[in-house]
């Protein structure tokens, strides 16, 4: 269990990672991010995390039609909320710091 544990998390891991620095670079490229508030690090992190260790869980002898499903939709979920900090603030209605000022 805890070596499927792993294989899963690198193989979720890798993959956030590749599509991260693409849109790390394409943010950075042109000025797409917003200075985010503790409240929606915390949110973002939090999402993040939660998400990735549900999906790492070995399913093992689970075999309902929809688990495999809500592992994709949770995987979507988790590299959104990685990959584009500003999906918080628009879910929390936050404005930027830039936009108070």
């Amino acid at each position: 269990m805890w070596s499927q544990f792993m294989l899963n998390a690198k193989s979720l891991a890798s993959t956030m990672l590749c599509i991260g620095f693409i849109c790390w670079g394409y943010r950075r490229k042109y000025e797409l991010d917003e200075i985010l508030s503790s409240r929606a690090r915390i949110a973002r992190w939090l999402v993040v995390a939660v998400t990735f260790l549900i999906i790492t869980f070995p399913v093992g002898q689970i075999t309902h039609p929809w688990i495999g499903y809500a592992r994709v939709a949770l995987g979507i979920i988790c590299i959104a909320f990685f990959c584009w900090p500003n999906l918080t603030n628009k879910l929390l209605n936050e404005k930027s710091e830039l936009d108070i000022k």
